[in-house]
């Protein structure tokens, strides 16, 4: 399956939250199984956009909303020019698709000893190419 860089970044955390809820042994593979799978692609991401931060002299500072983040170029006299080719590289590279990945969707089981599994619609969304409901 392709998928975009964003959508794998997007993946990789929910992934991440979904570890952490305790589910039987086989789901719970599955999920590690597709997360060190998206872990490759992650890194291959992070080397590509920080050649892009050393490129374009941009730095990155905490932004007013949790988990928000500000580009900022150091190059005085250049941050326009910077942040508009930087921006447009950046889109450029979450929007390319990865190479073609295959895994087993994972089953996720619509309860868990007993009780309704709960996970959260922002997780689900993200996860909607690696997921089918029993």
């Amino acid at each position: 399956m392709k998928i975009t860089n964003s959508e794998v970044l997007q993946a990789n955390q929910a992934l991440n939250r979904l570890m952490e809820i305790k589910l039987p042994v086989k789901i719970s593979l599955d999920i590690a199984l597709v997360t060190k799978l998206l872990q490759g692609q992650v890194q291959a991401f992070s080397v590509v956009r920080d050649k892009l931060y050393k490129t374009y002299t941009i730095v990155t500072e905490p932004g007013e909303t949790n988990g928000q983040v500000v580009f900022k170029c150091k190059e005085e006299g250049k941050e326009k020019e910077n942040l508009e080719a930087f921006q447009n590289e950046f889109n450029e590279l979450l929007e390319a698709e990865t190479e073609e990945l295959k895994f087993r969707a994972i089953q996720l089981p619509t309860e868990v000893n007993g009780e309704s599994l709960q996970i959260e619609p922002s997780i689900m969304v993200a996860l909607t190419k690696f997921v089918e409901i029993e």
